[in-house]
């Protein structure tokens, strides 16, 4: 019962905290356009879009194994058409990024992080940022191929010491 009664409540208490909530400041508001702009945000579009579009062509194929081109053309079109319509006319990307900065960071904060992004060392991070990240992971997976081995050798020496002292035991 007390369950039935949250979930019809939920709503309403949801809309309660959303007209609660302050909205961002013009000045934050103006840091994040600057952020968005630096990370070049607007990438993310395309990115969700090719995502998104592959996701449904893979289902589509899963009876047949392929994809007509011509749908393929079609899916693509309207994914990116509803993406458009979805985050970019109505703005809700930077909405959503405007919630989260506004969540995470002060003022001051973002506007240290515009700086050092405008700055010759955030320059240098950000234009090799996903060639440091692609390489760590990399190099970590690699190093991690050691791994098994060596957890293997000390759990074959525990067993081995715990069977010497289960012998032990029984001689006992």
């Amino acid at each position: 019962m007390f369950a039935r009664i949250s979930f019809l409540l939920l709503p309403f208490i949801i809309c309660i905290n959303n007209t609660w909530a302050e909205p961002i400041t013009p000045e934050k508001r103006k840091l994040v356009d600057q952020l968005l702009e630096i990370n070049q945000t607007a990438k993310l579009i395309p990115l969700m879009t090719s995502g998104l579009s592959n996701q449904i062509l893979a289902a589509l194929s899963k009876g047949s194994n392929s994809v007509d081109k011509d749908l393929q053309k079609i899916v693509y079109s309207e994914v990116k058409t509803v993406m458009r319509e979805e985050f970019v006319l109505n703005n809700k990307l930077n909405d959503i990024f405007y919630g989260l900065y506004d969540e995470y960071f002060s003022v001051s904060q973002m506007q240290d992080l515009v700086n050092f992004f405008n700055s010759s060392a955030g320059q240098q991070l950000m234009k090799h940022s996903i060639d440091i990240s692609k390489r760590s992971q990399n190099e970590a997976k690699e190093h991690a191929k050691a791994i098994g081995p060596i957890v293997q050798k000390r759990v074959m020496k525990l067993l081995d010491s715990m069977e010497e002292e289960l012998s032990q035991l029984e001689k006992n």
